[in-house]
């Protein structure tokens, strides 16, 4: 019995997932496919947060050029407008003088009818044969004709009056349909201008406070930077001492101060978008190269050598590690979360030596990533090929 229930299990389970795999395929294409649509919506949408400096004054300039666009545009929405609602105005007028011209016509002739209704006119025939001369019988054919002339002229003009009135009213329609339509322009056109000036309002309030958070970044580090000259001034015989025979610090400036890129031998320490680049930026002077990253991501060292420092600094850079690498050339590795290495420790290019955080003075999770030569701060891209 037991065997039969087992054997029974085992047929079973190939049914269901014969049953639920389509099913099973299907959701799972479902989402791949939605998944792969966020991520496609996502890559077309700027990530303020993690742009660079240049990509948010490009998205803010975009932005106030889009405003600007747009604000012309419901001017010009506003305007058209302004012109149908004229129309509309100048048509009803119209009409209004038309209406009272009918109306008076209309009028005359029924006050002619009720009158010949009341004083019926003698017949042609009995006009003439009333008449004591020729010359008297001329003059009542003539009254006679001027008379029925005269009605039938009032007649037209009643009718041409109906007509015209009948056109400027489809006229109004028409412009009353022209200008709920512009209206209605007008009104997509304001709310398309809101929603452009929200959204510069919006990147304008974040490169503001980009701008405020790296001049804080800056002048902080600024006020390190004699300790840090000293620092490294001071480790340079222990740190050939402790090269000596590994192989490190075999780079050097050329005539320009600056190392070869080809020669220096340094990597990019993470991977990632470089959100601030090095040099002067928004009234100060930035030292090094901010590169966006995860918190928690490992931190490489750019090149074999010697921890001078690791851990906490007061003065803006947060969990900070510099490495001497011999002959002048030096690396510092700001706002870490954490450190993974100590002072007087030898590390091999590629070597972990802490984690990106956001400590310190410091504006969003980012590595602050510096080059100095002789205590100096250089631009790493200098020395570091490619990008991040």
């Amino acid at each position: 019995m037991v065997f039969t229930r087992v054997r029974l299990a085992l047929v079973s389970v190939p049914l269901i997932l014969a049953v639920t795999a389509p099913a099973f395929a299907d959701d799972l294409h479902t989402r791949e496919t939605n998944n792969r649509k966020k991520q496609q919506e996502l890559a077309t949408k700027l990530d303020l947060a993690r742009a660079s400096d240049a990509q948010v004054e490009a998205e803010k300039a975009r932005l106030d050029k889009a405003v600007d666009a747009q604000s012309s545009r419901a001017d010009d929405a506003s305007h058209d407008l302004a012109v149908a609602q004229a129309e509309v105005a100048e048509t009803t007028a119209r009409i209004t003088r038309l209406q009272a011209e009918a109306d008076r016509l209309r009028g005359a002739l029924e006050g002619r009818a009720l009158y010949a209704y009341l004083h019926p006119a003698p017949s042609l025939i009995e006009g003439i044969a009333h008449a004591k001369s020729i010359a008297e019988a001329g003059r009542r054919m003539a009254l006679l004709d001027h008379v029925q002339a005269s009605s039938e002229a009032l007649l037209d003009q009643f009718h041409a009056a109906r007509v015209d009135l009948s056109e400027a009213k489809a006229e109004r329609e028409k412009a009353q349909t022209a200008a709920a339509k512009r209206a209605q322009d007008e009104s997509d056109a304001r709310n398309r201008l809101a929603a452009a000036q929200q959204k510069q309002q919006k990147t304008h309030e974040e490169l503001q406070t980009r701008i405020q958070g790296l001049q804080g970044e800056m002048a902080a580090l600024a006020s390190e930077d004699a300790k840090i000259r000293a620092l490294l001034a001071s480790s340079g015989p222990s740190t050939a001492a402790a090269l000596r025979g590994r192989g490190g610090g075999n780079a050097t400036p050329n005539g320009n101060g600056f190392a070869n890129p080809t020669k220096s031998g340094f990597i990019w320490p993470v991977h990632g978008p470089v959100t601030s680049e090095y040099g002067d930026r928004w009234g100060g002077f930035h030292s090094g190269i901010d590169i966006g990253a995860v918190i928690g991501t490992p931190i490489a060292a750019s090149k074999t050598g010697v921890i001078v420092y690791a851990g906490w600094n007061d003065g803006g850079y947060g969990n900070l590690v510099l490495i001497d690498h011999g002959n002048g050339f030096a690396t510092a590795y700001g706002h870490q979360s954490s450190v993974a290495v100590s002072v007087g420790q030898v590390v091999n290019q590629g070597q972990t030596i802490g984690y990106v955080g956001c400590t310190g003075n410091c504006s969003g999770q980012h590595l602050h990533f510096e080059v100095r030569v002789n205590g100096s701060p250089q631009n790493p891209r200098s020395y570091v090929a490619g990008s991040p």
